[in-house]
């Protein structure tokens, strides 16, 4: 994050209220989003805001592209015919959306039309999945998985 640029969104006091860090793709001429992240409490349409407004800046920029990032395990299992490991995962996916909003936010980038591309993920063995579905989770968290196991509410 020390190493990037940083778009943010400010409350008219001068908080912050969203941001996303954007690294260049040198040989893509593309930017690319690595970390997203909205205070709770922001009116509606703020990170529309700040991505239009990203839109904007990196076409000015002369960039051909942004890549909104990864949308972690959302196209895993959906075939008949899959593997049963993969529509395991697939379980996962759907019902971990409480801990992680895998689903949110692969419908939030979806709203701006991207150009999905698939990805693989190799694992030694089909034990080592629990233990990849968490890294995944941590990586793209920031390390704060276990804010999202606290309680909410009061």
């Amino acid at each position: 994050m020390q190493d990037c640029k940083i778009a943010v969104v400010r409350s008219a006091d001068g908080q912050v209220t969203a941001f996303a860090n954007v690294i260049p793709e040198y040989q893509l001429n593309e930017i690319t989003i690595d970390m997203m992240r909205r205070r709770q409490n922001v009116e509606n349409g703020t990170m529309d805001f700040l991505f239009v407004s990203l839109f904007q800046h990196c076409k000015k920029q002369g960039y051909d592209s942004l890549n909104l990032g990864l949308s972690a395990l959302s196209g895993i299992g959906r075939c008949k015919q899959s593997p049963r490991l993969e529509k395991a995962v697939r379980y996962l996916y759907s019902h971990l959306n409480q801990f992680y909003n895998f689903q949110g936010l692969h419908a939030y980038k979806e709203k701006f039309y991207p150009s999905w591309e698939p990805r693989y993920l190799i694992y030694p063995s089909w034990f080592a999945l629990p233990d990849v579905v968490v890294a995944l989770v941590r990586a793209d968290s920031g390390d704060r998985l276990l804010d999202y196991l606290k309680p909410t509410g009061g």
